[in-house]
């Protein structure tokens, strides 16, 4: 959850509409199939949709690698949905383009909040008091920043493909990092 403090110094959080982890599951397997990625197929080339997918189905699409003084941006991607554009830091680009998996899920997962904008709107501001009793899973499926991380995860390890693997086993085949592949496991 983002967390802001507004003028009254009343926190309030970023929400959006409600999706649980089966429906972003059933919209990954959904998108998979759209963009042509095969069911049997593990590692899904996140440059490609970046570079000529996305462009390709939506005219409005960019993505920008600003320069160099962008390295001191603290957050390594990010999705702006008044531009339609996602930028990428300099340095998690490069890392893209050798294949880490770090970088391949955080641009994925920016990837995911185009799609999940597009899907069901950008999120909005609600005041804390108003969601503060939400049990954690409902807390959890208001959070764009959850379904994006889910989402992400179900495009690049689907959980189905995935049984009986081990955590290196999804590391070598779905090309993320150890730690995405331990939330998947």
């Amino acid at each position: 959850m983002v967390y802001y403090i507004s003028e009254d110094s009343i926190f309030q959080i970023m929400v959006t509409e409600p999706k649980a982890r089966k429906d972003l599951q059933k919209l990954a397997t959904h998108l998979r199939k759209r963009m042509g990625i095969k069911d049997n197929q593990l590692y899904v080339d996140v440059l490609s949709i970046l570079e000529f997918i996305l462009p390709k189905k939506d005219e409005t699409f960019e993505f920008v690698v600003p320069d160099r003084w962008f390295t001191n941006e603290i957050r390594p991607a990010f999705y702006n949905p008044e531009e339609n554009r996602i930028y990428i830091r300099a340095d998690i680009y490069d890392k893209l383009l050798e294949g880490d998996g770090f970088a391949r899920f955080t641009v994925m997962h920016e990837i995911c909040h185009y799609f999940l904008f597009k899907i069901i709107g950008i999120p909005h501001l609600v005041d804390w008091e108003d969601v503060m009793y939400y049990s954690d899973a409902k807390l959890h499926s208001i959070d764009p920043e959850w379904q994006a991380k889910c989402f992400a995860g179900e495009l690049m390890v689907p959980a189905h493909r995935v049984k009986g693997m081990d955590k290196y086993e999804i590391v070598e085949q779905c090309g993320v990092s150890y730690d995405a592949a331990c939330v998947q496991y």
